[in-house]
């Protein structure tokens, strides 16, 4: 529900409802920086409670890049013993206890996506990936 005093945002903006931001004791105790006029101050505030007024603010863009990640959490495969620094037969063995609890497709996609994220920040680890990747699809999805 709307309320009736909500004003009309510009294009590439949307309403903003006010709200009310609680402050922890640390940060009472010790205040944070702002920036004002290209200067920063260290603010400390009086009260614990800061009334955020309602505004219009820019919509930020959500999918920048149109790969999925959902399958691809830290440690996923970390835990069946799975490292792109070890030699081909420990990765294997790894990939094997994985494929058992996430099926091959699910290895096959984490592999995917982890080619992927590391393409520019880390090559050689990407490179390692998709052998992986290819080495599951020719083991495991190639007869199905």
């Amino acid at each position: 529900m709307f309320s009736l005093t909500q004003k009309k945002c510009p294009p590439g903006y949307t309403y903003r409802r006010g709200y009310t931001r609680k402050l922890k004791n640390e940060t009472k105790r010790e205040g944070f920086t702002v920036r004002r006029d290209g200067k920063l101050f260290t603010v400390k505030p009086k009260k614990s409670l800061i009334s955020v007024p309602a505004k219009c603010v820019p919509i930020k863009k959500k999918t920048i890049n149109k790969m999925s990640i959902g399958s691809l959490r830290k440690g996923n495969l970390i835990k069946y013993g799975y490292s792109y620094r070890l030699p081909d037969s420990s990765r294997r063995k790894a990939l094997k206890k994985a494929i058992d609890v996430y099926g091959a497709t699910g290895v096959y996609k984490k592999l995917e996506t982890a080619s992927k994220l590391a393409m520019k920040t880390a090559p050689d680890a990407s490179i390692i990936f998709s052998k992986d990747r290819d080495w599951v699809y020719s083991h495991y999805m190639r007869g199905k």
